[in-house]
C-alpha cells in the first residue's frame, strides 16, 4: 500500500535522478549514446536548476513581470551554453535573461550572479558589496565560499559538484530547496 507521502515523493525522485545525471556530466538525448557533457554546459544546467529550486523574496524584483536576471561577471567561460540552457525557460512565469557584466557595473539588477575565476582579485570586494542583496552568488574558485559566496562549483573525478554556504543566502532571505542541498558535497550553515 502506498502512502500519500510516497505518491508525492515519486515525481521528486525523478527530478533528483535527472539532477544526478546532470551532476555526473552525462547528457542523454532520446536514441543517442550517453556522452560526457562539457564542463560549462553542465555548470549552466546547474545554474538553471539553482534558479528553479531557490526561492527569492518578492522584493528582489522591481515589478511582477520583471525578468529573472542571470549575470556573469568577469571573463565568460560559458560561451553560448548558458543562453542555450535558459532559452525559452521561465522562473515562476518570469523570463530568464543572461547579462555579461563587468565588476564596475550595477550588479544589483542580478538575481543569480556567476563570478568567473578571472575575478580572483575582486572577488572578496564583490561579495562585500552584494552581501545584503537577494542575489544568489555562484563561483568556482577554491575559496569562493570563504569570501562570502553562496554556491561553489568544483570538479570531483571529472564531474561537476558543488558546495553551499547558507549564511549569505539566509541573510538575504533566499531559500535553496532542501533536495538540492542533499546533492551538495558540503553545506555550511542551516536554515532556522
Amino acid at each position: 500500500m502506498r502512502t500519500r507521502a510516497s505518491k508525492l515523493f515519486r515525481p521528486l525522485a525523478g527530478l533528483l535522478q535527472a539532477l544526478a545525471v546532470l551532476v555526473s556530466g552525462l547528457e542523454i538525448a532520446p536514441g543517442a549514446e550517453p556522452r560526457q557533457a562539457p564542463e560549462y554546459e553542465v555548470k549552466a544546467a546547474w545554474l538553471l536548476n539553482l534558479i528553479r529550486f531557490t526561492d527569492w523574496p518578492a522584493l528582489a524584483f522591481s515589478s511582477p513581470d520583471a525578468p529573472f536576471v542571470v549575470g556573469v561577471v568577469g571573463k565568460d567561460p560559458f560561451g553560448p551554453d548558458l543562453e542555450k540552457i535558459v532559452s525559452g525557460k521561465t522562473m515562476n512565469g518570469r523570463s530568464i535573461v543572461v547579462k555579461r557584466l563587468s565588476a564596475d557595473q550595477d550588479l544589483k539588477q542580478c538575481h543569480l550572479l556567476f563570478v568567473a575565476a578571472s575575478e580572483k582579485r575582486r572577488e572578496r570586494d564583490l561579495m562585500d558589496k552584494l552581501k545584503a542583496l537577494p542575489i544568489l552568488t555562484v563561483g568556482e574558485r577554491e575559496d569562493f565560499l570563504d569570501h562570502g559566496g553562496a554556491v561553489q562549483f568544483h570538479l570531483v573525478n571529472d564531474s561537476v559538484r558543488f558546495s553551499v554556504n547558507l549564511f549569505p543566502a539566509r541573510s538575504t532571505r533566499l531559500r535553496i530547496n532542501a533536495n538540492v542541498l542533499r546533492l551538495a558535497t558540503s553545506v555550511r550553515g542551516k536554515y532556522d
